[in-house]
């Protein structure tokens, strides 16, 4: 071994045992958010050293015996440099989770709990925070927390039945058998390529009421046959997360009579974060077209936003991220015609070209269907009980 190599050795291990004692404690296994490992490499006279205080997993960064010598000779420990830099952004490479499966076997001491995942891999700098749920069996679950909480996040099928049901108000028979009220404080959630798909109908954070839980995003009744009438509702509000509603989804009455009877009241804000309506008939039913709620995470800078929604269309031939000339085309769906705008849409800038396709309900303006003055006339197959 040379003379300089000998010297650098030396110094390396002086380096080492001065700040030994700083991490003495900081043996595995770590304390809760507290996770301090050390190396020497002794030839190379490097250190390198993991910190992740939020998700407790390993970060590798590494220090020479130059860097080391200069921390020291300004009065600082390693664990105190550390600690001045661990939220850095240079803190911020290495191994990341995207799912809460990973972030076990990252960290097996990891508990059920809040976590920063990395899900997408067309963009793996696009975080979200997701709740990992029953991390001490071998399948730890995705919830995604709603920070607006139970009493903006419910699904209702309300138990109210008119007596005549060709009114709006008016005296009520037996109730729905098919009612219940379920309000939710977290979503399952599975983690695909682009996007997040709710599992609507687990109620592992749910609270329900009345005889039957309930879907998310789901709503009806059996009050009325006359639009507009509705007693059924839901409401979705993702506010407070980084996801929001996918531009492709979109609710209809897929359960309905009569057959001309649409979704009342549908409302999504700018930012597709909230979504809500309600919904009913003789008997009727909505959920998101498909029986599919999609989440979308935030878009990438240089990209275009969400394309609107069109009530009566549906989107097709494009996909998030909607990356600059990127084409998406509207069609009417059924019981529905083109009366005006573009049908396609580019991303040019930042922004989409062309104008807001407009599509019409065939049977808006229709009178109601004439009710029978007989209550012999009534058609009792007719209704669902």
């Amino acid at each position: 071994m040379s003379t300089i190599l000998k010297y650098v050795t030396v110094l390396c291990l002086v380096l080492y045992l001065a700040e030994a004692a700083h991490f003495v404690n900081y043996v595995q296994p770590p304390p809760k958010k507290d996770l301090y490992e050390l190396y020497l490499e002794v030839g190379h006279c490097e250190t390198m050293f993991y910190y992740d205080e939020e998700n407790q997993a390993g970060t590798p960064v590494r220090m020479t015996g130059f860097e080391q010598f200069s921390i020291l000779s300004k009065g600082l420990s390693w664990r105190k440099y550390i600690e001045s830099v661990a939220k850095s952004a240079a803190m911020k490479v290495g191994p990341r989770a995207a799912s809460c499966s990973e972030m076990k076997s990252l960290n097996p001491a990891a508990g059920d709990g809040e976590y920063t995942l990395y899900p997408f891999p067309m963009d793996n700098d696009v975080s979200i925070r997701v709740y990992c749920h029953d991390m001490a069996s071998g399948n730890p679950k995705e919830f995604l927390s709603l920070p607006a909480g139970p009493d903006e996040n419910y699904a209702i099928i309300s138990p109210d039945k008119l007596s005549w049901e060709y009114g709006c108000t008016g005296s009520l028979q037996s109730p729905y058998i098919e009612a219940g009220t379920t309000k939710f404080s977290k979503l399952r959630i599975t983690l695909e390529e682009s996007r997040v798909e709710v599992i609507r109908d687990d109620y592992t954070f749910a609270r329900t009421t009345g005889p039957n839980a309930i879907p998310y995003g789901h709503a009806g009744d059996c009050y009325s046959r006359v639009q507009g009438c509705a007693r059924g509702t839901f409401k979705v509000d993702l506010t407070g997360t980084e996801l929001s509603l996918a531009p492709d989804t979109h609710w209809k009455l897929s359960e309905r009579y009569p057959a001309s009877l649409t979704v009342h009241g549908m409302f999504f804000s700018e930012d597709r974060k909230v979504a809500s309506a309600f919904c009913g008939g003789w008997c009727g039913h909505c959920w998101p077209v498909g029986d599919k709620l999609y989440l979308a995470y935030p878009i990438r800078s240089g990209s275009c936003p969400h394309p609107p929604v069109i009530t009566g269309a549906t989107l097709s031939g494009c996909d998030y991220p909607y990356e600059e000339n990127e084409v998406c085309t509207y069609s009417c769906d059924s019981g529905y015609f083109w009366e005006g705008g573009d049908r396609s849409r580019a991303c040019r800038g930042g922004n989409w070209e062309g104008s807001a396709l407009v599509c019409s309900n065939q049977s808006a303006g229709q009178e109601l269907e004439a009710a029978p003055t007989d209550p012999a006339d009534w058609t009792l197959t007719q209704y669902r009980y």
